[in-house]
Order: C-alpha cells, then structure tokens, then sequence
C-alpha cells in the first residue's frame, strides 16, 4: 500500500499526513510489509515532529505479532530512543482495543526490566501507566490489573497515582457501560452505513 502512498516521491502534505499515515495503518489491509515501510522512513527521518507522527500510525496496525514487535524495539535504543519509548509504549501502541491488550501483556512479561530501566522517568512513567490501564472498561480486566499490581505498587514508585488514577477511570467506564451499553446499542442498531 505504502509505495502508491508515496510513488510521487514527494513528501506527503503536512496537513494531512497524519491522516494519511493513520488511515492506512489501521485499515484492515495494512501489513507487516506496510509497518515495515513505515518503520524505515521512520528510521530515516531527521524530523521530530515527522517522527511522532509515524510512532502513532505504526501504533495502529491491527496485527499482534507486529505491535508485539513494536513493544519490544521499545527497549533498543537503537531503534526507539530511550526518551521516547514510555510514550509509544503508553500512548502510540495502545490506542485501540488490540492495541492496549498488547500494551498490557508486554507490560506485564517485561514489569521488571520496564520498572528497573526507566525508573528516572518520571512524566514518561506516568504516560505508560495511563496510557495502557486507563482504556480498559470490563471487571475481568480490572481484576487483572489489580491482582498483578497487588504485590508490585512500590515498585511503581512515583507512577503510583497515575496508577490509582486509572484504576478509578476503568471503574467509570465499567460504570458508564452498565449505565448506557444497552440504550447505545439500542439507538445504533438501525444505523446502515454506505
């Protein structure tokens, strides 16, 4: 898909390249071929600001092993910098449902290279606990969360109220569904889209 998206070989508009890069991304056609295009001009490109764009349109590919990937450059920091990898970890990966179960598992198998590495992080700590917790919305979930933090909120160190902050916004969205699932569901079902 990529190579129709760049044939011109002139830079996508600033105006819409994030749009671009994130539509595609997540479309249900997008490869691991696609995310390793992107992850080249990634690699190559000199602009910041271009950079963050691509981390969160490479945070939208619907594919687990590849998001998985992602997570796992997240500790090289000869592929995401140090000083970036809580973010994409807390904020590019989990922005959709996939997405945050992948956040999550990683989470979970690297807590303590995670914890022991970026401990000095303090607003990316932050980032990367919100970001992965904040979304969920079923009591399996929360059940999950709190039995695996139970025995580790020391090891959370500053981060722990970015913590506790998300516990109460998984209880609000479980509270939000019971209240207003049924009466969405309800209003939608009719709705056909072209």
């Amino acid at each position: 898909m990529w190579p129709v998206v760049f044939s011109s070989g002139e830079d996508l508009p600033p105006d819409f390249r994030a749009t671009i890069l994130n539509t595609v991304m997540y479309s249900d056609t997008a490869t691991e071929a696609d995310w390793d295009f992107l992850w080249s001009k990634y690699q190559k490109s000199t602009s910041e600001a271009e950079k963050t764009t691509m981390r969160y349109a490479l945070g939208l590919i619907q594919d687990r092993n590849v998001l998985r990937k992602f997570c796992d450059f997240c500790l090289d920091p000869d592929k995401v910098r140090r000083s970036d990898a809580l973010y994409v970890l807390g904020r590019a990966i989990p922005q959709t449902k996939l997405g945050r179960e992948v956040a999550w598992e990683f989470m979970q198998d690297k807590w303590a290279t995670i914890s022991a590495g970026f401990a000095d992080s303090l607003f990316g700590a932050d980032a990367y606990i919100s970001g992965v917790l904040s979304g969920f919305s079923d009591q399996d979930s929360l059940d999950d969360i709190e039995k695996f933090f139970k025995d580790r909120l020391e090891s959370l160190a500053s981060a722990k109220a970015s913590y506790l902050s998300a516990i109460q916004s998984i209880k609000s969205n479980i509270a939000w569904l019971e209240k207003n699932e049924a009466s969405v569901e309800d209003s939608v079902k009719d709705i056909t889209l072209p």
